[in-house]
């Protein structure tokens, strides 16, 4: 190949056998018959938003608790180890769930416990 030559890059995507099933390898064929093979980082969702919404409105321990392991699900992600970003992101979405859940119930029992409250006052 000539110095400036422009290469021809034809991409095709292949799945990665010795990588984890969430990347999607490709290999870039150039035209000096030279073959780079690349991969892109998983995306498992890490419910960030959940958990700061769980922490600041429903329950604030369980909440620090699933924003801890929202943050681990990124760290996980931008390092590719897919299979503990799934793990932890399902661990997440437990401890999101069970904020949630509790939240609510909390708040029913408030209102419930007020609206007696002012029941007993009126009557």
């Amino acid at each position: 190949m000539k110095f400036g030559a422009r290469p021809r890059v034809t991409r095709v995507f292949i799945p990665c056998a010795q990588l984890s099933s969430s990347y999607l390898c490709f290999k870039l064929h150039l035209a000096s018959g030279d073959v780079e093979t690349m991969s892109t980082p998983s995306n498992v969702p890490s419910y960030m938003s959940w958990s700061l919404v769980t922490t600041l409105c429903c329950c604030l321990p369980v909440g620090i608790l699933a924003l801890v392991f929202s943050n681990k699900v990124n760290t996980a992600n931008a390092s590719g180890d897919t299979a503990n970003a799934e793990q932890l992101s399902r661990k997440a979405k437990y401890a999101n769930i069970a904020g949630t859940v509790f939240g609510i119930i909390m708040i029913i029992t408030i209102i419930s416990l007020k609206a007696v409250e002012m029941k007993k006052a009126r009557g």
